[in-house]
């Protein structure tokens, strides 16, 4: 952005804070000019005027947002009309407060008051009655209780209380009446209504020219809720040049800029943006001339609306500029509407500048929270849509899913009810209007009704696949821990498998696997530790060789198991004979060797001569009969000894 708009956009700001500055220097000297007078009239002792002084006070207390002391000197009025004789003054004051506090929607509060008007029976004739009935139903609707308040209105408009009532007793009913059928979508019912009450022969006379001007903006907001722009430019035209044809003083300038504005929102919707840039750009010279705080918001406005037209022409730049001008007056002055819809308008642009999207994020997040705080669903909406899908554009797709589940949940309280456009009954000249916009909601509530099961449908098809993507992984998780535990478990089989195997191999490396004595190779590495241990210590090592000469002959004439068992038996009776620290080794098929460290010869042939004791002595408890007795003595034994002696160096 080039320099020369920043310098517009400062100027515009200070002079918006000059204004707010100069009307509440303007307010604090109104405050202590009352408070001075009202001083004046409590030491004079005056009635009626002391309780009008309380009422100023607390008026500009309002004004300068310092409610609790307003409320305050209202109630000082109020206790001080009490002690007066004059009911008329009591009434007239209490009537005030309740519209006071209505008009700043302490709704709650307003009705305590008029509740205390009705038991006080205050209500002297039929006007006031009705006048009385119209407060309550419209805290009745503010408060929550829509459709309750309608019913009441309705039957109020078919009592007889109104014959006797001012004629302006029946023209606000119907007033409030189109106003509740608005704020409750029966846009049909709020037409007719609007219009019966514009055509009534007495609506010039008892509404003065702003309270026209502003049944036919409502009147006009109807028609753009069906978009009826057509007709909504015709009545606002009529207006404008009924007003025209006045004095313009301040009231009508801002009723002045107020119609040409809505003039110009209908004709950019009729893509007259010529037209519709003339009637902005004459409502701004009209502001030029304007010096008050209601000025600040009407400019507001227009800069807006200059910007949804060049929006709409596709001059992004030019609209950019014309909003940026308008959150700049709104930084010092309140309207949530407005600063969201320009919110949103501002995103928007930055969004399509695909390298602007973190500060379009900005813009649409400072709206869905004003959005929240005010509860405009509507943009709300809006604004969850756009960041739900800039959530996806980022492939934040967990951020994506929740902003849309709160989108589906606000689109849910925006859904019309089946019962809101019913027709009502009314005069014959109005029913074929009233049949056509019939046609026109009934048309566009079904296209409503085909998106609202799209997405359902799309919804319930989005919740399928992710419920079938969750039960997929789950699956797939269940499975895998399945695997797992199979794979430790055969892993673990494996391992055991493997310790035993391995202990096997180690025992077959160094026992003999028949009879369990060492193998051949042992016996060598312990033949040459107890040579070096004799040696060492000079003791005596003897070496004794056995053998069985005939166990090939045995085994043919007797069999595997037979040789087997008698070789068993055979190595046991060896260990049988031998010492702790002596070895016997299975040297081959039929030959063991003896190692006996630290043995002198004689000893050695002793051992040796018990063990050929063997082939008298074998198992006999193996043989079950005497028959096989003889085995015993088929086995023969034959040795040999010899001995190492060290020698000393």
């Amino acid at each position: 952005m080039n320099k020369f708009p920043i310098k517009i956009l400062l100027l515009v700001l200070l002079s918006c804070i000059n204004v707010i500055a100069d009307d509440k220097a303007r307010l604090i000297d109104q405050l202590d000019e009352a408070q001075d007078n009202l001083e004046r009239l409590i030491d004079n002792n005056e009635t009626v005027d002391r309780v009008n002084g309380y009422i100023s006070v607390a008026l500009i207390y309002a004004k300068l947002e310092q409610m609790r002391t307003a409320v305050t000197y209202w109630l000082d009025a109020i206790d001080f009309a009490d002690t007066l004789e004059n009911s008329s003054l009591k009434e007239q004051t209490r009537w005030q407060y309740a519209k006071f506090l209505m008009s700043y929607q302490a709704w709650r509060r307003a009705q305590e008051v008029l509740d205390e008007i009705n038991e006080r029976n205050m209500l002297q004739n039929d006007t006031q009655k009705v006048q009385w009935h119209l407060m309550y139903i419209r805290i009745t609707h503010e408060t929550g209780r829509s459709e309750y308040a309608i019913q009441k209105l309705q039957l109020l408009l078919k009592n007889t209380i109104l014959i006797n009532a001012e004629p302006s007793a029946e023209l606000n009913a119907r007033q409030l009446l189109g106003e509740l059928y608005f704020a409750n979508n029966l846009y049909a019912k709020s037409v007719a209504t609007y219009l019966e009450l514009i055509q009534n022969p007495t609506f010039k006379n008892i509404f003065s020219f702003e309270e026209q001007t502003y049944i036919v903006l409502s009147l006009s907001k109807v028609y753009r809720a069906i978009e009826d722009h057509e007709n909504s430019y015709k009545l606002l035209k009529m207006q404008l040049n009924l007003l025209v044809t006045l004095r313009l003083h301040l009231t009508e300038k801002l009723s002045y800029v107020s119609l040409m504005r809505e003039i110009a929102f209908d004709l950019i919707n009729l893509e007259e943006f010529e037209e519709a840039e003339l009637q902005l750009n004459s409502a701004l010279s009209v502001l030029k001339g304007i010096n008050t705080r209601e000025k600040d918001i009407a400019l507001a406005k227009v800069h807006f609306w200059l910007g949804e037209l060049h929006l709409k022409r596709n001059q992004e730049i030019q609209a950019k500029l014309f909003f940026e001008q308008t959150l700049n007056v709104l930084s010092v002055e309140n309207d949530n509407e407005l600063e969201i819809k320009t919110l949103l308008r501002l995103g928007q642009i930055l969004f399509d500048n695909t390298q602007s999207i973190d500060k379009a994020t900005q813009f649409f997040k400072k709206a869905n929270q004003l959005s929240r705080e005010s509860q405009f669903d509507f943009y709300l909406l809006q604004s969850l849509d756009y960041l739900s899908e800039i959530a996806a554009t980022k492939k934040i797709y967990e951020e994506a899913y929740r902003l849309r589940d709160q989108f589906f949940l606000v689109k849910r309280r925006l859904d019309l009810s089946e019962d809101r456009h019913q027709t009502m009954k009314i005069s014959a000249p109005l029913e074929q209007k009233i049949f056509e916009l019939n046609q026109q909601i009934m048309s566009k509530d079904k296209t409503n009704k085909m998106l609202r099961v799209e997405l359902k449908k799309q919804k319930l098809n989005f919740n399928f696949n992710v419920l079938l993507l969750i039960v997929t992984v789950l699956l797939i998780i269940f499975i895998a821990i399945l695997y797992q535990r199979h794979l430790k478990i055969r892993i673990d089989k494996n391992k055991k498998n493997l310790t035993l195997t391995k202990k096997k191999l180690e025992e077959l490396s160094f026992k003999d696997p028949l009879t369990g004595c060492a193998n051949k190779a042992v016996a060598v590495n312990v033949l040459s530790d107890a040579k070096k241990r004799a040696d060492r210590e000079l003791l005596p090592l003897s070496i004794a060789f056995i053998r069985l000469i005939n166990l090939e002959q045995f085994k043919e004439r007797w069999g595997q198991e037979t040789s087997d068992f008698a070789i068993v038996a055979f190595c046991q009776h060896i260990k049988n004979n031998i010492g702790e620290k002596d070895t016997v080794a299975r040297w081959s098929h039929d030959t063991f060797m003896l190692i006996l460290p630290n043995s002198p010869i004689e000893n050695s042939t002793n051992t040796v001569t018990a063990i050929k004791q063997f082939n008298a002595s074998i198992v006999i408890d193996y043989f079950d009969d005497e028959q096989n007795a003889m085995k015993k003595n088929d086995l023969k034994v034959t040795t040999g000894v010899s001995r190492y002696l060290p020698r000393r160096n």
